[in-house]
C-alpha cells in the first residue's frame, strides 16, 4: 500500500517541529538584536543632547529649554525595546538560582509557568499601552514646548510590548559556546 511507516511519519513531524522552532529562534534573536541597536541608538542620541545641553547652559549660558521634551520621546522609545529583548532572552524573572535547586521536571514545569505567566503580564501591558496611546491620540497630547504629539512614541512602545510577547515565547537558540 501507499502508507507511510509510523515512524517516518513521526520522524518528519519531528523534523518539521525542530525547523520550525530553529526558526521562531533565529527570527527572536534578530529581532532582539535590531530592537537592542534601536534602543543604543536612542539612549546615545538622548546623552549627547543632555551633554550638549550642559554645555550651552553652562559654558555658554544659552540652555536648550527643548532638550527636556526630547525625554519624554526618547525614554519611552528607548526603554521598551529593551523588555521585548530581556523577555527574548529570558532575562525578566531569573529561575535558574532556585530553579536549579529542584529536579530536572520540577524545574521544566516552573519554567513553563513563568513563560506562560510573563507572557500573560506582557500581553495586558501591551493592550493597555495601545489603550493609552489612543487616549493621548484623542486628548491631542504633546510635549511642553516644542507641542509634539506624543501619541506616535505611545504606539511605538506599544509596539514594542507586543513584539515582546512572542519574543517571550521563542526558544533560545542552541549556544555556540562551549
Amino acid at each position: 500500500s501507499g502508507s507511510v511507516p509510523s515512524n517516518r511519519q513521526d520522524a518528519t513531524h519531528g523534523e518539521a517541529r525542530n525547523s520550525f522552532r530553529a526558526s521562531y529562534a533565529a527570527w527572536s534573536s534578530r529581532t532582539a538584536q535590531v530592537l537592542a541597536g534601536i534602543s543604543m541608538v536612542l539612549i546615545g542620541v538622548y546623552v549627547l543632547l543632555i551633554c550638549m545641553n550642559v554645555f550651552m547652559r553652562y559654558f555658554l549660558n544659552a540652555p536648550m529649554g527643548w532638550v527636556s521634551d526630547m525625554g519624554a520621546i526618547f525614554v519611552p522609545l528607548a526603554m521598551a525595546p529593551c523588555v521585548a529583548v530581556a523577555t527574548s532572552r529570558g532575562m525578566l524573572i531569573i529561575v535558574s538560582m532556585f530553579g536549579e535547586r529542584l529536579p530536572r521536571g520540577l524545574r521544566r514545569i516552573l519554567n513553563i509557568i513563568v513563560r506562560i505567566g510573563t507572557t500573560v503580564v506582557l500581553a495586558l501591558i501591551a493592550w493597555k499601552m495601545f489603550e493609552y496611546a489612543q487616549s493621548t491620540l484623542n486628548a491631542g497630547r504633546s510635549t511642553m514646548l516644542l507641542s509634539w504629539p506624543t501619541w506616535p512614541v505611545w504606539y511605538a512602545v506599544a509596539v514594542a510590548f507586543a513584539l515582546a510577547v512572542p519574543l517571550s515565547l521563542a526558544p533560545p537558540l542552541p549556544s555556540t559556546k562551549d
